[in-house]
């Protein structure tokens, strides 16, 4: 059966390439770590050839009766391996275990390295001697039976060998009682010495198939690199090697070797079927090698072996139902304990393999090596302790196979319990390695439904690094109960560099890590000492994917726990960065309502310290990822540890507080809300500082930077349920981003966070919420849709501040909506900063819900102390944002009325774009006890700053119950300054219907500034509103009130280098009441027509004016004027003293003794009227004049005042009304008034005031009325002046050219539809088809330009169409036919804004007789033009005239064809000469017209005719070829008009009686025409025709085209 030859060879079966593959696996030879990327075979070589350098001679001779090779021989001497050639298997199942000698030809036991040769399927199977023994507990002493038998026995060996084969078949059999314990078996065996040695050769115990015992004395070393143990070397293709059902009580039940064992070249593959052991592996050794096989089945193998009795659960090289690799002798594991599978051809199946007290269900080894294998490789359904399929006391190294891995179904049994504790490294659904697992430059690898009771439901190591993938690693559906899903690490995770797809997918973990944990498990919380980041997802080209992982998934808890989630990844630092490929979290899960604990959420990923995200060039995307939700029961009481103190625990909660936050927590104080006892009862609080949430990222800090990818967080949830209760300390909420510190989201391509959620009443933060959140310098950056329950729908910063600066593109927050405040972006304690972004930034749509019994604010922003929206350059939108209480777009402040009342400030100031603020609203109505308080349609704040800005500020269309478009606080203070654009308040209405843009609550808010720079204006279309009329700011009782005004308009600088301002501050509509004393000390105050202005008491300065419009008032009011501060009198050495006590100035008190001067509260030096103003209401009525009135009792302080009348948009002198018949006209007028409700009163005492009228004067640029003013007086306080008209200027822009100049257009429209009929339809190609009847359509077009000419205004005329004709031949060569067309167009004055739109119908008759040479031809074309007039004159309005127009052309020609001999060479380009003369007759009428609207115009009708000689010539060119004809046409004609009757209409301005005759623009009569055109028969039945007509006068340009097609009958 076996031949047995020792031989020396320098080549034995153990090949060179062997240890090659050993060496490129990573196997380790004097404490060198080789791997593929750095495969130096120097060190191998070295070695090797130390051992074998004088073994190149060959050796044929059988030594004979020679001691085995000593390992400890000299290195110079040879070294012999013994050759072995195996050529049949065996099975046990008719051995007789009673049998002494049943192994004898069944177990291969040597004591000297052997190389078996294998050429064809060899198998060892059904042997089962695990009766002979039970396993020993300790795993050294389990060996001593093998050990005492060899020892009493080596010394016999030799004898036993050098024995005549007939003595060993004479040997006595064992007796059938022989003890089946080997203990006993070995005392009955020594008694017989005879029977000793051969049983000393065979072991029951282990190796039942191959045995190699080491014999010598020297132990394995650390140095010692020479190969000793059994190799299994294939030859030939049947080479193959099995063991089935072979079972034994000690390590290795198959194989057993105390030091190595190779597989090699078995080309039919290596099988382990069925083995057990009842300690360590089916095939045990020092290091195991499996090489260049071909298929490997390892499956349905057990052992045995109870590590938990023997308290070595934690030696993950115990183990390994299949193979079992370790070094007994020595700890250092780079001297043994490899196994290396490398270089297999074949596929490679381990399944169901059981390890369920120990490790390894299928290997256990100290370090594991799967390496460059060919062909697919399972590991199914194995199970043990920790590494259901394989376990290593140091590392795994997985790298450079061409096929798939799977490790799916494989389990770890080990859960917690006596011994066993949360932070116990165990577990391992599939793998298990306490050192580093490596998963390199690999094809394809899934780890799919494994699953363990405590740590990595797929994988358990010290370290994993995946990288250089070059297909899918997959995770799939991988469970754990403590931590790590898919992955657990104690030290670091590594993905990189991959360029397959990574996927981890439906794994599952009880506690922490859904996918991946990595992180110190004695206290999650404390940092660890190596600051780096511990998983690290870095420089991978392939698509990574997290998908429906779910972490921390408890439904019932014995104990609160911390720190738990991170539905794809849990790590102290994790750090995704430089990836160009995509990377996805999608539907990860990181908590349940359930959950009790402080630090709980992250639905995709949760860190402990810090989250980086930074360099990637691909997409970053986290969607519908679902963080921690508040926790509804109680811990279970019965449960539940002692309870500590309440001291204790108050300090517990600080202190975890503090170790989450590296600082102090401020959470915001909130509004007091009452909770429902019902629900208190049902859900309790928990704790009052939990920190919960983040639906993607749960982290202390959190980096988002430098990537030029997409990064999108959309459809995220996190914080609480609805029904959920939190303590005033928690901070929950980040239904995207949760950091206890700072979020910073920095220098980013595009940044999305869309629908994601926070929605429990106390959550914030529906896409981030952090102490501090910084976005800047990001190119576009999107928050839409998100929601919170509490603050910030889309951001909110708990303590600090939110700071967007800097970013490149748009940055654009949409349709966020929260419960309190802050709908866009929120910090309640802190600040927020919008600050040098470059693109448009717009805040549209959010909404923020509040409800009647509770305070909410900033429909867009909130914040605290300010914010301030400062040097951005493109434009700034708030638009339909919403809220409850207080600032539709903006809100400052606090929601806690008892809060302090620290200053808050809103400062928008530096803008390059324009800033809008509309169609902002609050939607809760102010209640009866708070009147006024709510409010702020737009804004809300104490302190408003706008100023420096480039573009227009606007307000419009915004809604409260009161400051539809600002409101003040009490204290507060405004500052407006028009500086690049205007500012403008219009549209915005309160709730009662009354229009306000500012309302200042309490009785010291006050606007301090309203400034303009030239030309530049601030604009009130609607009202400012005081709560209290209480007078702001009176200055000191020394002080004239005049002289220290609280409201200064358009402020002088303070030196030359300031900025002045000379714009307008215009009051438009409304009645504005500033209990306020202002001054105007440059610029201009302006109050349009109907406007009032209130003050308390108003200084003009020199260099300034006031500007009034009809019907404006300007009021000065007396109401609670603090006696106090003196007021200016006549009389400078009298002062009215009257400390303390309200006065009335209208009801002075007299002085018996001394007189009392007149007060004064309006120092006013100069009036401007603006006579534009002046326009009658509809039913004719003139405006009231404007009016000044003072308090009743005071004066003004000079008795002169400049009174100028302007005529700023040079309309003024066009007013019918006021200046078309003598009448005197009341400039302005002087009342006096009690208090603020007096009736205002003329007062004789002012018309003692001498007025200066400065009257417009008449220009050669004023159209208008004309005539003379006369001398102002006074009459009942009015000032008025006489106008005696004499004539009227009229504007050209009403000369009404624009109607007359249609009718030559019209002419062009007619003429074009008759070149049509002459082009195409009258021509002799036409009139040759004989008798013949066509149908034809067309499209038309026309463009004419007519510049000015003269005086006269030009005209545009566009004109398009179609035409439908038929025609015939009713005799041999004459035609008739006839036609309709519509056109549509329109017709466009030069130089004024007038447009007359064009519809007309037309018909034509024409008809042609061909008389040899000549052509005869005439067209007949009748028009019905309908017109539309609109005439636009600016501020004086646009009048509008329609009429229906009626014309006709009648034209005849005559042609004369002469045909080019075709002999001649100009036949090729012309075949044809057509010398042609036309007369041509042209009519058209217009009727009387009558305007309606403003200005309006009456023209008398008129009519314009012409006649016309056209004569010229054509050159034409003949083709034809089969049925089809064609022929091109060029003519040139000149054109002159020998009769022409131009339009004249006499025209009334109604409004001015005013008449004119008005004249088109003259034309001149002469003319350059020229046509190109194609005629195409296709055939008997189908022709087309194109052609471009273009007409030349002086000052006239006009062409035409046309183009259609005919059927021929």
């Amino acid at each position: 059966m076996v031949a047995k030859k020792t031989v020396r060879s320098y080549r034995s079966s153990f090949s060179h390439s062997v240890i090659v593959a050993i060496l490129s696996a990573g196997i380790a030879f004097e404490a060198h770590s080789l791997h593929s990327s750095e495969l130096d075979l120097g060190v191998f070589n070295k070695q090797f050839e130390e051992h074998s350098a004088h073994v190149e001679e060959a050796q044929t001779s059988v030594l004979k009766g020679s001691d085995p090779v000593n390992p400890s021989q000299k290195e110079s001497e040879k070294v012999l391996y013994t050759q072995v050639p195996l050529t049949q298997g065996s099975s046990g199942e008719s051995l007789d275990l009673a049998d002494a000698n049943f192994l004898e030809h069944f177990q291969h036991l040597f004591e000297e390295t052997t190389v078996f040769g294998i050429d064809q399927k060899l198998v060892w199977s059904d042997l089962d001697t695990r009766n002979f023994s039970q396993p020993t507990q300790e795993p050294d002493t389990s060996n001593a039976v093998s050990e005492k038998i060899s020892s009493d026995t080596k010394e016999n060996r030799k004898d036993l060998e050098t024995e005549d084969p007939s003595k060993k078949s004479g040997l006595k059999e064992v007796s059938s009682d022989l003890p089946k314990s080997p203990e006993t078996a070995v005392a009955a065996i020594s008694e017989d010495l005879e029977i000793s040695e051969n049983i000393s050769a065979r072991d029951p115990l282990q190796g039942l198939a191959f045995f190699y015992k080491n014999t010598s004395s020297q132990s394995i070393s650390e140095k010692d690199s020479s190969f000793q143990g059994i190799i299994f070397s294939g030859s030939g293709a049947n080479s193959g090697l099995g063991f089935e059902n072979l079972k034994a009580p000690k390590s290795g039940a198959a194989v057993y070797s105390d030091r190595d064992i190779v597989f090699e070249n078995l080309v039919k593959g290596l099988s382990f079927i069925s083995c057990e052991s009842l300690e360590d592996g089916s095939a045990a050794g020092v290091n195991i090698v499996v090489t260049h096989c071909g298929d490997v089945t390892l499956t349905d193998c057990a052992t045995g072996l109870d590590l938990e009795a023997l308290r070595l659960v934690k030696d993950f090289s115990r183990g390994g139902a299949v193979f079992t690799a370790r070094n007994h002798e020595v700890q250092n594991n780079l001297a043994g304990g490899i196994l290396s599978v490398v270089g297999n051809k074949g596929a490679i199946v381990v399944e169901k393999n059981s390890a369920e007290k120990s490790n390894g269900g299928a290997f256990a080894c100290g370090s594991f090596v799967y390496s460059n294998n060919e062909n697919t490789a399972l590991w199914k359904e194995n199970q043990a302790l920790s590494g259901g399929a394989i376990s290593s006391a140091s590392d795994i190294d997985i790298q450079g196979n061409c096929s798939a891995i799977e490790f799916s179904g494989n389990q770890s049994l080990i859960a917690l319990g006596e011994h066993i504790g949360l932070t116990d490294f165990v577990g391992g659904g599939a793998l298990a390695a306490q050192g580093t697992l490596t998963l390199r430059n690999n094809a394809v690898v899934q780890c799919v439904k494994n699953t363990s009771k405590t740590h990595g439901g797929a994988i358990l190591a010290g370290t994993v690094d995946l990288n250089e993938t070059i297909s899918e690693v997959a995770f799939k559906q991988n469970t754990a109960a403590l931590t790590g899903g898919a992955l657990s690490a104690n030290d670091k995770v590594i993905i990189a560099n991959n360029f397959g797809e990574i996927l981890f997918e439906q794994n599952e973990v009880r506690n922490h890590g859904g996918a991946i944990y990595c992180g110190c498990r004695s206290n999650p919380k404390l940092e660890q000492k190596d600051s780096g980041e511990n998983i690290n997802i870095i420089g991978n080209s392939g698509a990574i994917t997290f998908l429906k992982n779910k972490a921390s998934v408890l439904e019932v808890m014995t104990q609160a726990e911390d720190y738990a989630g991170g539905g794809a990844l849990w790590g102290h630092n994790v750090l995704l960065d430089s990836n160009s490929g995509n990377i996805q979290f999608i539907g990860n899960i990181g908590g349940s309502t359930f959950w009790i604990g402080e630090y709980v959420g992250g639905g995709a990923i949760l860190s402990t310290d810090r989250v980086t995200i930074s360099n990637n060039s691909g997409d970053v995307v986290f969607k519908g990822n679902k963080g921690q939700c508040l926790a509804q029961k109680y811990v279970a009481p019965q449960e539940t540890a002692p309870v500590e103190s309440d001291a204790s625990s108050t300090n517990k909660d600080e202190k975890s507080l503090n170790a989450c936050s590296h600082g102090d927590h401020y959470p915001p104080k909130t509004v007091e809300e009452e909770v429902p006892p019902s629900l208190l009862e049902e859900h309790p609080v928990v704790s009052s500082t939990d920190i919960r949430g983040g639906g993607a990222i749960l982290a202390q800090h959190i980096f988002i930077t430098d990537n030029t990818g997409n990064l999108r967080f959309s459809g995220n949830l996190g914080g609480g349920e609805e029904s959920s209760t939190v303590g005033d300390l928690a901070i929950v909420g980040g239904g995207a981003l949760l950091s206890t510190n700072e979020v910073n989201v920095c220098s980013n391509q595009n940044v999305v966070f869309s629908d994601n959620v926070t929605s429990n009443g106390c959550d914030s933060g529906g896409a981030i919420l952090a102490k501090k959140v910084d976005i800047s310098a990001n190119h576009s950056v999107e928050f839409v849709s998100n929601g919170s329950g509490k603050f910030g729908g889309a951001v909110c910063a708990l303590n600090e501040s939110v700071n967007i600066t800097d970013n490149g593109s748009a940055v654009s927050f949409s349709k966020n909506r929260t419960r309190l405040g802050g709908a866009g972006v929120a910090a309640p304690q802190g600040s927020v900063t919008i600050c040098g972004n470059q693109g448009n930034i717009a805040f549209k749509e959010n909404f923020v819900f509040g409800s009647e019994n509770q305070r909410s604010g900033g429909g867009a922003i909130i914040a605290n102390s300010s914010v301030n929206i400062q040097d951005n350059a493109g434009d700034i939108l708030f638009v339909s944002n919403s809220t409850g209480s207080y600032g539709g777009a903006i809100f400052v402040g606090s929601l806690v009325a008892s809060e302090g009342s620290n200053p808050r400030t809103l400062t928008i100031t530096g803008n390059s774009g324009d800033i809008l603020f509309a169609k902002n609203s609050t939607q809760t109505a102010a209640s009866l006890s708070e009147k006024d308080s709510f409010g702020g349609g737009a804004i809300y704040t104490q302190n408003l700053k706008i100023v420096k800005n480039a573009g227009n500020v606007s307000f419009y269309g915004n809604r409260a119950p009161s400051g539809a478009g600002v409101q003040i606080a009490d204290g507060g203070t405004v500052c407006l300054e028009a500086f690049g654009g205007d500012i403008l308040f219009e549209g915005n209405i309160n709730f009662d219907g009354s229009f306000n843009a500012i309302h200042l609550c309490g009785n010291d808010s006050k606007i301090v500034e309203l400034s303009a720079v030239q030309d530049k204006n601030i604009i009130f279309q609607d009202a400012i509103t005081y709560e209290e009329n209480t007078i702001r700011g009176l200055p000191d009782k020394d002080v004239s009130p005049l002289s220290a005004p609280s409201l200064i308009f358009n402020s002088k600088p303070q030196d030359d280098s300031a900025q002045h301002h000379e714009g307008t501050i215009r009051f438009s509509r409304g009645v504005s009441k500033i209990p306020q004393i202002a001054a105007i000390q440059e610029g201009t105050l302006a109050l349009s027509q109907n406007a009032e202005l209130w003050l308390a008491g108003l200084k003009q300065e020199t260099g300034s004016s006031i500007v009034l419009s009809a019907g404006s008032i300007l009021r000065i009011f007396d109401s609670q004027v603090d006696s106090s501060a003196p007021l200016p009198t006549e009389n400078k050495e009298e002062t009215l003293v009257s400390a303390g006590v309200q006065i009335n100035m209208s009801s002075p008190t007299p002085n018996k003794d001394k007189a009392v001067d007149t007060p004064v509260l309006a120092d006013i030096i100069s009036i401007t009227v603006d006579l534009s103003s002046f326009v009658p209401e509809q039913d004719g009525t003139l405006p009231l004049p404007p009016e000044i009135i003072i308090p009743k009792g005071t004066k003004l302080h000079s008795n002169a005042i400049d009174l100028k009348i302007i005529d700023p948009t040079n309309v003024g002198y066009e007013n019918h009304a006021l200046l078309s018949s003598h009448k005197d006209i009341p400039l302005i007028s002087l009342k006096t008034a009690e208090g603020m409700t007096g009736t205002p009163t003329a007062d004789a005492s002012l018309s003692n005031i001498k007025i200066d009228v400065s009257l417009p004067s008449i220009t050669p640029a004023t159209y208008g009325h004309t005539g003379v003013w006369s001398e102002s007086k006074m009459e009942d306080g009015r000032l008025v002046v006489g106008w005696q008209p004499t004539g009227y200027k009229l504007n050209p822009e009403k000369q009404g050219a624009l109607v007359l100049n249609n009718l030559w257009s019209h002419y062009t429209d007619l003429r074009a539809l008759k070149q049509e009929i002459f082009a195409h339809h009258t021509i002799a190609q036409r009139m040759e088809l004989d008798f013949s009847t066509n149908v034809w359509g067309s499209g038309l077009g026309v463009v004419e330009d007519c510049q000015n000419i003269g005086e006269f205004d030009g005209f545009k005329h566009h004109l398009t169409g179609y035409a439908l004709g038929l025609d015939t031949q009713l005799v041999e060569d004459f035609l008739i036919g006839g036609c309709f067309s519509q056109f549509f167009g329109k017709t466009e004055s030069q130089s004024y804004k007038a447009k007359n739109d064009v519809k007309s119908y037309m018909g034509a008759a024409y008809a042609g007789i061909l008389a040899g040479p000549w052509l005869i031809k005439g067209a007949f074309v009748y028009g019905n033009i309908n017109n539309d007039l609109t005439t636009d004159y600016g501020t004086l309005g646009i009048s509008t005239g329609s009429w229906i127009g009626k014309g006709f052309i009648a034209g005849t020609s005559i042609d004369y064809r002469y045909i080019v001999n075709p002999r001649r060479f100009i036949s090729a380009i012309v075949s044809t000469v057509v010398p042609f003369v036309e007369a041509e007759y042209v009519r058209i009428d217009l009727p009387e017209i009558s305007e309606q609207g403003k200005e309006v115009r009456t023209f008398q009708k008129t009519r314009f005719e012409n006649v016309a000689i056209p004569f010229g010539f054509a050159l034409e060119h003949a083709y034809s070829r089969g049925s089809r004809a064609e022929v091109n046409s060029v003519q040139l004609a000149y054109v002159f008009d020998v009769y022409r009757k131009g339009p004249v209409s006499l025209i009334t301005l109604k409004d001015a009686a005013y008449s004119w005759k008005s004249y088109g623009v003259d034309i001149p009569c002469k003319a350059w025409k020229a046509r190109l055109s194609n005629n195409t028969e296709w055939n008997s039945y189908l022709s087309t025709y194109l052609a471009f007509n273009y007409e030349w006068r002086e000052d006239l340009i006009a062409y035409d085209f046309n183009g259609g097609i005919r059927i021929i009958f």
